[in-house]
């Protein structure tokens, strides 16, 4: 193990009681604290938060000296140029460790000896800095406490201020004397930092701390320790209480002070070691990979660290506190994250070389990592020193065959806590030892125990608190690994504060015994009421584990689960049973402690951030404890992260469809509308486009209603007969399968045409018609399946939303829909990645027909307020007839929704819209090219597979306005 855990008491366990007492140093009013004059600013940072907490507990704060006064204990923090020299040594000039290389000589012995009161049998050649840069020194004998490490002097700011782009970096600067504090105040005062403000710290009053005579040093087990990523705001109320700093810490917190104070707390990690698809393409061509060889020289020859940063970056910060290994040049060398999304470049060489499988997520692998040792062992032998980064990652997520070099830092992703307890977690925590097997050395993680982006749970208001499963995993994989990343968002901080902590114990040693941690945290933060919360807290980590207890392998990336249906989650995970249960045990918890306490305070805190989130999503399902039944009844949220009634504002909206093994992007869907098939229009229009679909590959089929003319039976079966024809066994030719994605139009249904009624009468053909015989028997007799008004389908990650036109609207019909139905289950926050609705009729204020009533054209306005607002949104529809050719038939709707009027597949364009030149508008179709982001729709002859317009663009637009907006360009 890395930098093992090393602790020496030196106790005198066979002295008499009092004559230990005397042995002790003992820190009370009386003390102070004793800082270099030219002290590093980690060190500065150490003093501050040492009398911080010390005022806690003794009731105010020490003096802060550079030299120690006679008959006065000392706290002596680091060491430095300033700072009687002529005892300590190592005053050599030098800023940035702050603490000098100390040597162990009979002088400095001596002259120890006189300063601190020890014999040298307790000195030793113990008093240099430690060589590992996260450790930590604690020495206490005779009237001083002694704690150091190595510090840089360079603020916080400066560590973050000039980095690129994304929010997992943290301030980057050793602070191994502040790391010492925590590990004092919390060995010695019994402080515990849960969390920064007054109801996340635990600091007991007392009138000394007795230290015992000792000497400690501990270094972590990981030198990786991170988590994070887009963490969740953070409550004002936290945010609302001063931390009483001088002016290194803000004395009134912002939520990034209030993170990073915690980050230091916590004592995360002090350099970020980068691998996050650094390389600026996914083509493996030899050709590529020597540009990327001569951009990596360029990287490290200009000592810019991890990649090819900015100018500003050639500073301290990049060139010592950002590189690996303390000073070694690291080049970030993993593949665009485009390479997981898209099949794979379609440059020539890596079409004919790159063995692309649907099936094998690994199918990369080689290529990928020996493509990495070619460029790490050319590194080498021009700069022995530097080193390259590589993730195990999709599609490149093998072991390879090939050798890896000793100068790759190897990344490992894979799910971690989250598949606690199941069989892919048993599988890839063997696959983490096999990489170590492999390699000789350790490795590092990258996991997502999160529920925002990898993991399809996007569920609002439901605590990800999982702590055991956290410590369970990082202990089961501590021998083979160097730390991990855990990329945790959530859409609230807290939500993860005792998965943190958990975290962070292990990161320093995995031997930790969890349960007592655990048991300390209630008794310490809820007193008396400590046996209620802890079964809170239980409850809702065996609810959480209940929700991720799907997990399955995607081309998608490696954090994936099914996610439990609306019914699943309601009725099983949080039931009314539990989530009265978890009432009752809050309000007996703050039965048990006095109002207006830390206790009560805290309490009431959880029941503000953690329970009344969940009841409130618990009254989309039958009413619990009293909470309103309907999701409309939300209070306004103040937008400061935490609530304050019992009414939420918002459902989680937590359904997602289940998506089993979506396969790799992109996903191709045909769309077909107003088929019409009737006596004089037989099916073979249908058959040839659907044979074109096959041609291309099609995963998907929409048929956005009016399959038949008159709503008869008869034809409805010619629509199935074309599709089974083509598409036996809903199988390509290719033997894919492809999904039937088909729904009923006003024709199909509907009772109010005259003209038709009279037509079917006259024809005797009553029995056969589609609205006497019933729309579900219809379908069932037709195609064989169950009829749902409803349809949700989903198909490679895509998501699928179908509403049949039913007679007079009916109570799910697109003219009378209620956002019930697909409101609380697909106005989710975000989809997977997207979500197509079809409907018949057009969407309200979409397009409308020249010279005809809104009543024929338009729907109600009730689909658009289901779907608006959903990023990622495409709405599609039929009935206009409306050339594909036509520029109007694309157009964005309100809330960021794109909307696509399919044409006819039969019809002529009608007489009341000018033709598109160069066609005459019949048997068109549209194919959709979708990948994350963009999609591309191709305008087709359905007869002759030529295009009749050039293709339409659409691109995402995240951050732009609404949430996942489109842009269209025709």
């Amino acid at each position: 193990m890395r930098s093992a855990r090393r602790i020496l008491f030196a106790l005198f366990a066979f002295f008499a009681a009092e004559t230990a007492a005397n042995a002790d140093v003992v820190i009370d009013r009386g003390s102070e604290i004793v800082l270099p004059n030219n002290a590093a600013y980690a060190t500065r940072l150490a003093a501050e938060e040492l009398n911080f907490f010390l005022k806690g507990v003794l009731g105010e704060a020490l003096p802060v000296v550079t030299r120690r006064t006679a008959g006065k204990t000392a706290i002596v923090l680091g060491g430095g140029t300033d700072w009687e020299s002529r005892h300590l040594g190592g005053g050599n000039g030098e800023r940035g460790t702050g603490n000098g290389d100390w040597e162990s000589t009979p002088a400095r012995a001596s002259a120890l000896r006189t300063t601190f009161g020890w014999e040298s049998r307790h000195l030793g050649g113990d008093l240099r800095v430690p060589r590992d840069r996260d450790a930590y020194v604690i020495m206490a004998a005779g009237d001083a406490v002694r704690i150091f490490g190595n510090d840089d002097d360079i603020a916080d700011v400066d560590a973050t201020a000039a980095l690129p782009d994304e929010a997992i970096w943290q301030p980057c600067f050793r602070r191994g004397t502040l790391f010492g504090v925590y590990a004092f105040l919390e060995r010695f005062a019994g402080v515990r930092m849960y969390f920064p403000g007054e109801l996340g710290t635990c600091v007991p009053a007392a009138d000394r701390i007795a230290v015992p005579e000792c000497r400690i040093e501990e270094s972590p087990a990981f030198s990786v320790r991170r988590y994070g990523y887009a963490d969740g705001p953070v409550a004002k109320e936290l945010l609302d209480v001063p931390v009483g700093r001088d002016d290194l810490i803000a004395p009134q917190m912002d939520e990034t002070d209030f993170k990073r104070l915690n980050w230091y707390r916590l004592r995360m990690e002090t350099y970020h070691l980068r691998c996050c698809h650094g390389a600026k393409t996914h083509c493996l061509s030899p050709e590529t990979w020597d540009a990327l060889y001569t951009n990596a020289c360029a990287v490290i020859g200009g000592a810019l660290g991890d990649r090819a940063l900015p100018a500003s970056m050639r500073n301290s910060v990049g060139a010592d506190h950002r590189a690996a290994r303390d000073g070694d040049p690291l080049f970030d060398a993993m593949p665009k994250d485009g390479f997981t999304w898209l099949r794979h470049c379609h440059c020539d060489w890596c079409e004919r070389n790159i063995p692309f499988s649907k099936t094998d997520i690994g199918f990369a692998s080689d290529l990928v990592w020996r493509r990495t040792a070619e460029l790490a062992n050319r590194l080498k032998t021009k700069f022995p020193r530097a080193r390259v980064s590589q993730m195990s990652y999709i599609p490149y997520v093998r072991i390879p065959t090939n050798d890896i070099p000793d100068n790759v830092d190897v990344f490992v992703a894979r799910r971690g806590p989250w598949a606690e307890g199941t069989a892919i977690g048993a599988r890839e925590k063997g696959e983490v030892a096999a990489w170590h097997d492999k390699l000789g050395r350790k490795l590092s993680l990258w996991n997502y125990p999160d529920k925002v982006d990898c993991w399809n749970l996007e569920m609002k208001d439901i605590p990800q608190l999982a702590p055991r499963a956290w410590a369970s995993y990082y202990r089961a994989v501590a021998p083979h690994v160097t730390g991990a990343f855990a990329e945790s968002e959530s859409d609230r901080w807290i939500y993860n504060y005792l998965n943190y902590y958990v975290f962070s114990r292990v990161c320093w040693n995995p031997g930790a015994d969890v349960e007592a941690i655990l048991a300390e945290h209630h008794r310490l933060m809820f007193g008396s009421a400590a046996k209620e919360m802890a079964e809170f807290f239980d409850m809702l980590e065996q609810c959480w584990m209940k929700v991720v207890a799907k997990p399955y392998d995607t081309p998608l990336g490696p954090g994936v689960c099914e996610a439990p249906t609306e019914e699943e989650l309601h009725t099983k995970i949080y039931s009314p049973e539990v989530l009265s249960r978890l009432a009752s045990l809050v309000s007996l918890a703050s039965s048990k402690v006095a109002e207006g306490s830390i206790e009560a305070r805290r309490i009431a805190l959880f029941r503000r951030e953690y329970l009344e989130p969940l009841l409130a999503c618990g009254a989309c399902a039958p009413a619990v404890v009293g909470v309103p039944a309907a999701c409309d009844t939300r209070h306004a949220d103040s937008g400061s992260g935490t609530n304050s009634n019992p009414a939420i504002p918002k459902c989680h909206n937590s359904t997602i469809p289940q998506s089993h093994n979506p396969a790799i992007f992109p996903v191709r869907i045909g769309l077909i509308a107003d088929i019409h098939i009737g006596d004089s229009n037989d099916n073979s229009d249908l058959k040839r486009a659907l044979r074109l679909f096959d041609a291309k590959k099609a995963d998907a089929v929409v048929a956005a209603g009016d399959l038949t003319d008159f709503g008869l039976l008869s034809e409805l079966r010619e629509v199935a007969a074309a599709w089974n024809e083509v598409f036996p066994g809903s199988r390509r030719s290719d033997g894919e399968p492809v999904v039937r994605l088909f729904h009923y139009g006003d024709h199909d249904t509907e009772l109010n045409f005259k003209v038709r009624q009279r037509e079917v009468v006259d024809k005797g053909r009553w029995a056969d018609y589609i609205p006497h015989i019933g729309p579900a028997a219809s379908w069932e007799l037709a195609f064989g399946e169950k009829f749902e008004p409803v349809v949700r389908r989903t198909v490679k990650g895509c998501e699928f939303t179908l509403v049949h036109f039913l007679p007079d609207g009916g109570a799910l019909g697109d003219r009378a829909l209620p956002c019930g139905p697909v409101g609380a289950d697909h106005r989710a926050a975000r989809k997977p990645w997207l979500h197509v609705f079809s409907q018949h009729r057009m969407y309200r204020g979409f397009f409308a027909r020249p010279g005809r009533g809104d009543e024929v054209s338009w729907d109600d306005g009730a689909s658009l307020a289901c779907v608006t607002n959903v990023p990622g949104m495409i709405a599609v529809c039929g009935h206009g007839h409306v050339s594909a050719a036509n520029g109007t038939s694309f157009a964005p709707l309100q809330g960021g929704v794109a909307a696509i009027a399919i044409p006819s597949l039969y019809y002529q364009i009608a007489t009341w819209l000018p033709k598109p030149k160069g066609h005459g508008g019949s048997h068109q179709a549209l194919f959709m090219i979708a990948e994350p982001g963009k999609i591309t729709v191709e305008r087709l002859d359905a007869r002759t597979g030529g295009k009749i317009a050039p293709d339409v663009r659409m691109a995402e637009m995240a951050g732009h306005g609404k949430e996942g907006s489109w842009t269209i360009a025709l």
